[in-house]
């Protein structure tokens, strides 16, 4: 099992690759102006949406793994129940002052033009915590082709689509934004 989840990994890891492709992509297609305003709003993201989970994807690990060592199916139902609430009650919360707060960061951020950005793109953190829930609570069930199909396929190939398609409705940072967006909401 270790050998197979090892290997499963690193593919992953490799097929993760493909989101710096669509960011050097992204970089040419829309300027750097553009790209470096979605990269800010990237940073808050970031911080957002690891926040907003409110450590329940780290739960996943201790608590599915024993819930399902001792084969007590039931607790393993509820404990991704209260990790997935946990994340949904975080991640709105936060998302929720994220968008009261877009202006305010924006100048903080001595980038006026992310405000914007911020507000379209801050319901993402609620999609992409509870992802990471889910695929945390499928690798402490020993199954990693989830975690592979999810992160390692679907994630990279929905930015790199959602990019692109960014491109065709404009080469600014709204279209750029909704299609972060998109591309969260399908993974």
């Amino acid at each position: 099992h270790a050998a197979r989840s090892g290997a499963m990994q690193t593919l992953t890891i490799a097929a993760q690759a493909m989101l710096t492709v669509t960011h050097v992509l992204l970089a040419r297609l829309f300027g750097r102006t553009v790209f470096g305003s979605y990269q800010a709003c990237l940073a808050i993201m970031e911080v957002l949406t690891r926040g907003g989970t409110g450590g329940a994807d780290k739960g996943m690990l201790r608590y599915i793994a024993a819930h399902r060592a001792s084969g007590e199916t039931d607790l393993v139902r509820s404990a991704l129940g209260t990790g997935l609430r946990v994340c949904l009650i975080v991640s709105s919360i936060a998302v929720t002052i994220v968008l009261l707060a877009a202006g305010p960061l924006a100048r903080l951020a001595q980038a006026p033009a992310i405000a914007t950005g911020l507000r379209i793109m801050a319901p993402a953190a609620i999609f992409t915590g509870c992802m990471w829930v889910m695929v945390q609570a499928s690798l402490a069930s020993k199954v990693t082709r989830a975690n592979f199909l999810v992160r390692g396929l679907g994630e990279p190939s929905f930015f790199f689509i959602a990019g692109l398609t960014a491109a065709l409705f404009g080469r600014t940072l709204e279209p750029l934004a909704v299609g972060h967006l998109l591309a969260a909401i399908a993974t």
